[in-house]
């Protein structure tokens, strides 16, 4: 399976967007990034989210 295949059947593993599995998503959203590649932009519509809300996320992640 290409890489591309695979980055994007991930971002379909941050099932839960919403705050009560802040955690585990804060986690999934920063291996979105840095593995994947994805953009702030592409998690951040996917979430529901403003891309500046994903970027707070990340910046405490890491």
């Amino acid at each position: 399976m290409p890489v591309w295949s695979r980055a994007r059947l991930f971002l379909k593993t941050i099932r839960t967007c919403r705050p009560e599995g802040q955690t585990k998503r804060n986690k999934k959203i920063a291996e979105a990034v840095e593995k994947y590649g994805y953009t702030r932009r592409a998690i951040a519509d996917h979430c529901e989210m403003h891309f500046t809300h994903v970027r707070q996320i990340m910046n405490k992640e890491i």
